[in-house]
């Protein structure tokens, strides 16, 4: 049975799929409904990823992504994200190369993985804000955004989160 075909509401790529065809999962990605990539060293049984994909929530089965891994531990587990948030991030990648950094595409991957072992934290502009101290944002966010746009790339997520932070600000004081 192809993998494709093991989940009515997920579907489900092979690495060697994506490898060939890497239009394949730039469809995937601007398509709702979510989808899963099974990387070729993973040995995972039909039976385990079905199993595992009925237990999804209805509201991860559109406009999510998985990720199988063994991680250190051996044992299959999914990654599960939000499409949103990791385009945030890869725009915030490609703005970086685009100033000059020598930023890999695959830091956006390395970087999703290290805030899944944090526990539950709070951003240090949220922090500020809650205290009702002023948002740090010359450093954090504007000066990004000036450099981005000075390079000609386009972060509109950027932008929008700059200009909610400074009307905060602004309301704040």
């Amino acid at each position: 049975m192809p993998l494709s075909s093991i989940s009515e509401n997920v579907i489900v790529l092979r690495e060697a799929e994506v490898r060939a065809d890497f239009a394949v999962l730039s469809r995937r990605w601007t398509e709702s409904p979510t989808f899963a990539v099974v990387p070729t060293n993973l040995s995972l049984t039909e039976e385990w990823l079905r199993a595992s994909l009925a237990l999804l929530p209805e509201d991860y089965k559109t406009g999510h992504f998985i990720l199988m891994t063994s991680g250190s531990t051996g044992d299959p587990k999914l990654i599960i994200a939000k499409k949103s948030r990791a385009e945030r991030l890869v725009e915030v990648i490609h703005a970086a190369q685009a100033i000059g950094y020598g930023v890999e595409e695959r830091l956006a991957d390395k970087m999703i993985e290290r805030t899944r072992t944090m526990g539950a934290y709070k951003p240090s502009t949220l922090l500020d804000f809650q205290r009702g101290l002023p948002i740090e944002l010359n450093a954090l966010l504007l000066e990004p955004l000036r450099q981005a746009k000075e390079a000609g790339v386009g972060v509109p997520v950027l932008e929008r989160l700059c200009s909610a932070l400074q009307w905060l600000n602004r309301s704040e004081s």
